[in-house]
């Protein structure tokens, strides 16, 4: 139980963070520096006036809908009225397929859900009929500054690029319609390769793609090692085993 809640701790060491309010207030400090990380991302996105981040990943299993969720947190939690619009809904096949918002829709508030993060939450269900429309570049970024534009900040959760079936969005429109894109890369998993080609198809597509950011989760390094085995010990001493912890946790010289 213990690992299992370890193991969900761990992400984005060397570029995010994780909301304190994930985990009881005695074991915020495990996740103190990466905070002020995706905090800083957030900020410069604010400063360079990047209304509408996207984050995608070239394959599955990167983190990017967790990463999602706390960059979104970040821009609510400094007061920037944001929406996290999911575009990871599978497409709707059924017979009779729920109403759902898209980017030729003129009232989104009905599809809106509000998280106790202090986000907005828009995640459509596409259907074989309005798949296509978010593929139309304009047509997103004239629902981004029209239907949309009570949101300071948006963060796109942006499918795979390799999820390129009829049963997916594809992400390269939405990619294209965001002020900056942020690439995934899952280490240890993500190849150089993959991630080249991946930049090379979103900006093909005329994406602008701002960065990378690494997720650490199942390659952990070896400071995170040290203060995961430190765990064992608490026990003993906790004040001791915590302040161990976090110095190697924070310690540029083992992360």
């Amino acid at each position: 139980m213990a690992k299992a809640a370890t193991d969900k701790r761990k992400t984005a060491a060397s570029t995010i963070g994780v909301d304190q309010s994930l985990f009881q207030r005695d074991e915020a400090y495990a996740v103190s520096s990466w905070i002020s990380q995706i905090e800083q991302i957030a900020m410069t996105a604010t400063r360079r006036r990047t209304r509408t981040l996207g984050l995608v990943s070239p394959d599955q299993g990167a983190g990017v809908s967790k990463i999602s969720e706390l960059m979104a947190t970040s821009f609510a939690k400094a007061q920037h009225s944001t929406l996290l619009l999911s575009l990871r809904e599978p497409v709707d096949f059924s017979d009779a397929p729920q109403a759902s918002w898209s980017p030729d829709a003129t009232d989104a508030s009905k599809y809106v859900m509000h998280d106790t993060r202090g986000f907005d939450v828009l995640s459509p269900a596409p259907t074989p009929a309005t798949r296509a429309l978010f593929n139309n570049v304009e047509l997103m970024r004239r629902s981004i500054d029209g239907d949309l534009q009570r949101y300071s900040q948006i963060v796109m959760d942006l499918p795979n690029l390799n999820d390129t079936g009829a049963d997916a969005i594809n992400a390269i429109g939405p990619a294209v319609a965001c002020d900056a894109v942020l690439l995934v890369c899952m280490t240890g998993r993500t190849t150089r390769n993959d991630a080249r080609k991946a930049v090379e198809r979103l900006q093909t597509a005329g994406a602008n793609v701002a960065g990378t950011i690494l997720n650490d989760e199942v390659n952990a390094t070896l400071g995170g090692d040290i203060a995961n085995f430190t765990r064992y010990f608490r026990w003993l001493s906790p004040s001791l085993a915590r302040r161990i912890e976090q110095f190697c946790r924070q310690s540029s010289l083992l992360n």
